[in-house]
């Protein structure tokens, strides 16, 4: 079984993302400014670039850039747990195990057909005690738990919910 890492790619965008965000940040002050402080040129590259977006004509261009940076940094964590399930959930599938006894094999398939049905955490707690039995996987295992919690918050939006951070390992 070879299953590719699929978070990279994902993280990859982000970081591309971040950095368009950034050089967008650097431009914007400029044009808001009533007296730039560059060369006419400077300026009308600088303008030309920011045509046909949104920022030439939105009163507040750095604010709606922070607060686009801001949701792209939420979507990316929902983006990367959903891939990282996913990925977990595929591999726990394709697993082969070695013939013990027909009631292993029964409860190996018995577990691919009800594993779609666990919840995450639920999953993890499964890798916990059968993958990650070290005191670094449990940590692995309590990380991954903290993270689904952040995304369950960004996911769920709920302001009365604080986010805790335990170990949960």
């Amino acid at each position: 079984m070879n299953l590719d890492n699929p978070l990279p790619p994902i993280l990859n965008a982000f970081e591309a993302t971040r950095d368009a965000l950034r050089i967008s940040r650097r431009l914007i002050p400029e044009l808001e400014a009533k007296q730039p402080d560059c060369q006419a040129e400077l300026f009308h590259q600088r303008r030309k670039l920011l045509n046909r977006t949104v920022f030439p004509n939105h009163p507040n261009g750095k604010r709606l850039l922070e607060q686009t940076e801001k949701e792209i940094q939420d979507l990316f964590v929902l983006n990367l747990w959903v891939v990282f399930e996913r990925f977990v959930r595929i591999y726990l599938q394709q697993i082969k195990l070695p013939e013990k006894s027909q009631l292993c094999e029964a409860l190996y398939q018995d577990f691919q057909k009800k594993l779609e049905s666990l919840t995450a955490p639920e999953v993890l707690d499964f890798l916990k005690l059968s993958f990650f039995k070290s005191h670094e996987g449990s940590q692995l295992i309590g990380s991954a738990k903290q993270i689904l919690e952040y995304r369950n918050w960004v996911a769920h939006r709920n302001p009365k919910k604080k986010i805790t951070y335990k170990n949960s390992a």
